[in-house]
Order: structure tokens, then C-alpha cells, then sequence
């Protein structure tokens, strides 16, 4: 008798999961998976599903699997734990019935060459499934395990151990929201929605949202007028809309700081630490001047330190016909005289991430060791930026953190340091936001946005 084969989309979300213990990007080990397997869009969408899901889970799936485990479980074969990650995600998270989470594992289990697993595969998810939220009787039971029937060492095990998270994330978001850390990580969670930035040189918001509906996707609109959210039936890289360059993927905190700038028609514009690109795209969309004949994105200048990433850049600009920016390699830290004279200057540095977790599961266990570093190197970065920004001219100072540190901490300092600059307030506050002395932060659990930090600063002299 013929081995029973697997369902096709567990077994991509499978192999997505071992390709990350690999030390694979996340994107990249899906898209891969996703390719060596033929998916109609509704697998396609549980496939993606079950390893975000699993992916951003997997600290919470390793600590509960370990008990049932003879050994470490960083020391399993990678497809086996990969295998029983998913199994119990399914069981614990998406309310799959026992039967079906287990017995499509041990298919797995043998599909990937792995018989000798299959029983460890079947005798650890069937001591586990009993805990799992499926079936009739669990359809008004909030998904996932009962965290309070545990019992962790202390608070910070708990924090990571609920929400999935390292312990230095864990203690830097506790320190940070003292009063609402398990608010905001709660929130932290990919909803299976993509944030658009609609490219308004080809198109606009209401043309894109029908296009998008007609090729099955469910639409909604942003705070921002040229934002949408929306589900698609199968991955951003096969949308047409996407490859014709309708839009681009771009969390809407980000198009806040870029509102906050202002870019204006004619103006000269810098952002200083541009790759991979999504900001300076929607920087050069609000440049452009309507029925002209100016090269779309003409005064715009987009640099990163990295020289690697500066095709990110260059590849969003054609696919979205970006002609007139120019794209440099530049050390944001060291000034450049060539650069001088704009009227509008980003400076979105790089920072601890704890703002953008949602669906980077890589970020969620990040060691922190370069948390207290990163101050000095913002400063060096704002700095820098300053010295380019003319008379009357606007800088924007942003950060997809939380930390005071690298936010207020930074500014502050700054301010003391920097005669003639002064904050002012904000050009676009979403409810919720938190605003102090015209800084402003936003976070998931209050603004339904990536949690990200903005201060928006004039040169008076």
C-alpha cells in the first residue's frame, strides 16, 4: 500500500519553518516553499497562515514541546521540529481538529524522510492535543492555551513565554509601557492584512481597492487617504497590481512620518537612511506636482550606508516609475557637502525594531545587544541631518521603537546641542497617538499601527 501523501500546504508551511531554523529570511523561506510546491490560492493562504503563525509563535511552541522531549529541542533534526511546531500551532492556534493536525504530521514526518520521527511526531501532539481549543465546544473559547494555568519562575517568563518573545524584548517593552506591556504585545501579531501605500502617479485609491476586490482581495481603507489594507489570495510577488507598480508594501506608521515631512513640489528632499526603498517611494508620490512633465521623484535623494541595498532601492523605483531620484551609497554619519540645501529631510534610523514585530518573527527574539549602543549612533545620524536642512526647512526624526532612549532621549539631547532647531506639532496624529512636547508615539494596542516614534523639527536659524 501507497504511503499516504500530505496536504501540499502544510507541507510548504513545513518546509518555510525548517528553511528559518537554516537561518533563512522569513519572506524568502515561504516565497521558496511556496514556489517548489503547486498551490491553488486558497492553500496558498493556509500555507502562508500556518508559518507566519508557527513562525511568530515559535518560542511559546519550543517551551511547550520541550517537556515531551528527550532532548533539547534545538537539537532535533530541523524538519522534525518544524513538523511538530506546525502540528501544534494547528492544534493550539488555528483550531484544527486533533485527528487532522496529528495525523497530517505523521504524514509529513514520513514524506520528508523521516519515519523514525513519526512516532515521536504522534505520541508527542496527541498528549498535547487535549489541550488544544478545537471542536464544537471551543468555538467561544479564545484561541491558544491558558496561560494562567502555568506556573513561570517570574513575570519575564511569563511575558515570553505568552507572548512569544526573547528576553530582552520582553524586558525592554516591560521597562518601556510599565502600566501596558501585555496590551502591547498582544497586539503585536501579524492579522494576515498587508498595508498599501497606493503609487499615485499611476493610479488612486479608489481605482487600486476595485482592482484589488475584482482579483479577489478583501479591501479596506487606512487613516491616511492613500492607504489600504488588504488580504490577497496569494502572495504580493504574483500580484499583477503589485508588478505593475499600482503600489508598494508599506506599514502606515511609516507613511506617517513621511506626511509629517511634507515634501512640497520642488523641493529638495533627502532621506538619509532610505533602503529598502518604501519611503522615499512615498516621499517622491507626494513631490510630484499634478499634470506635469517633471520626472517623478526629480529632488529627491535616497541613500543607504550599504551598497547591497541600494538595488532594493532602485528596483522599487522602476517597477513604480521613480525617474527623477537619485539613489547614493552615503555614511549618514559623516556630512556631505553635495547633500546641502534641502528643504525636507528624513532621518528614520536604525533601531531596536520593537515597534514592527507583526510579522517579523525574527525580531521577536532579537538578543539585544546592541540596544545601548544605538543612542549614540541616532545622535551621529540626526546630527548629520540637521546640517542639511536649509533656513525654514523641516526634519523629520524617526524611529520604529519604543524605547525613550532612542526616541525622546535622542531629540532631547539633540536639541540641547543644536541651536536653531524646534519641535513642532505634528502635521498628522491618529487618534490614539501619544503626543509629549510635540513628540509623538505611536503603538499598536492604541493606534492600530507598527509602534513607531516621530518628531517633527523646523530650522528657525
Amino acid at each position: 500500500m501507497p504511503t499516504p501523501k500530505p496536504n501540499n500546504a502544510r507541507r510548504a508551511a513545513v518546509a518555510a519553518l525548517a528553511r528559518l531554523h537554516k537561518g533563512g529570511w522569513p519572506n524568502m523561506a515561504l516565497n521558496s516553499a511556496l514556489a517548489a510546491q503547486s498551490l491553488d490560492p486558497r492553500d496558498k493562504a493556509f500555507a502562508s497562515a500556518l508559518f507566519l503563525g508557527a513562525a511568530e509563535r515559535l518560542f511559546t511552541l519550543d517551551w511547550l514541546l520541550q517537556p515531551h522531549l528527550r532532548k533539547p529541542i534545538a537539537r532535533l533534526d530541523v524538519e522534525v521540529r518544524a513538523i511538530l511546531e506546525a502540528g501544534l500551532y494547528q492544534l493550539l492556534w488555528m483550531r484544527v481538529p486533533p485527528s487532522a493536525a496529528v495525523n497530517e504530521s505523521v504524514k509529513l514526518a514520513r514524506a520528508f524522510g523521516k519515519s523514525s520521527a513519526a512516532g515521536l511526531v504522534n505520541a508527542v501532539l496527541r498528549k498535547l492535543a487535549p489541550q488544544a481549543n478545537a471542536g464544537e465546544a471551543a468555538k467561544n473559547k479564545p484561541i491558544g492555551p491558558d496561560f494562567s494555568t502555568y506556573t513561570f519562575k517570574d513575570e519575564t517568563e511569563r511575558v515570553m513565554v505568552t507572548w512569544s518573545v526573547g528576553e530582552a524584548v520582553a524586558k525592554a517593552v516591560m521597562a518601556a509601557l510599565p502600566e501596558a506591556y501585555d496590551a502591547y504585545f498582544a497586539a503585536s501579531f501579524s492579522t494576515g492584512e498587508l498595508c498599501l501605500r497606493t503609487n499615485t502617479l499611476k493610479t488612486t485609491p479608489a481605482e487600486l481597492a476595485a482592482r484589488l476586490e475584482a482579483g479577489g482581495a478583501a479591501v479596506r481603507g487606512g487613516l491616511l487617504p492613500e492607504t489600504l489594507y488588504a488580504r490577497l489570495p496569494g502572495g504580493v510577488a504574483e500580484e499583477p497590481l503589485f508588478e505593475a507598480g499600482l503600489y508598494h508594501v508599506q506599514g502606515e506608521a511609516s507613511q506617517i512620518a513621511c506626511a509629517c515631512l511634507g515634501p512640497q513640489p520642488g523641493d529638495k528632499v533627502l532621506d538619509l537612511c532610505a533602503a529598502p526603498g518604501g519611503k522615499s517611494a512615498t516621499l517622491a508620490e507626494m513631490m510630484q506636482p499634478p499634470n506635469t512633465t517633471t520626472p517623478p521623484g526629480a529632488g529627491l535623494t535616497a541613500c543607504d550606508l550599504r551598497e547591497n541595498r541600494l538595488p532594493l532601492i532602485t528596483q522599487a523605483f522602476a517597477r513604480l516609475g521613480i525617474t527623477g531620484a537619485q539613489v547614493l551609497q552615503n555614511d549618514g554619519t559623516v556630512y556631505n557637502a553635495a547633500l546641502a540645501g534641502c528643504q525636507r529631510v528624513l532621518c528614520d534610523v536604525p533601531c531596536s525594531s520593537l515597534g514592527v514585530l507583526a510579522g517579523k518573527p525574527d525580531l521577536r527574539t532579537a538578543n539585544g545587544d546592541n540596544f545601548d549602543t544605538l543612542p549614540e549612533i541616532q545622535m551621529k545620524l540626526l546630527s548629520t541631518a540637521a546640517r542639511y536642512v536649509t533656513m525654514g526647512g523641516k526634519l523629520v526624526y524617526a524611529t520604529c521603537t519604543i524605547r525613550a532612549a532612542e526616541n525622546a532621549g535622542v531629540v532631547r539631547r539633540f536639541l540641547a546641542e543644536t541651536p536653531g532647531f524646534a519641535l513642532v506639532p505634528p502635521p498628522v496624529a491618529p487618534k490614539g497617538a501619544l503626543l509629549r512636547d510635540n513628540m509623538m508615539t505611536l503603538l499598536p494596542h492604541r493606534t492600530a499601527t507598527d509602534g513607531f516614534f516621530v518628531a517633527t523639527m523646523e530650522r528657525l536659524w
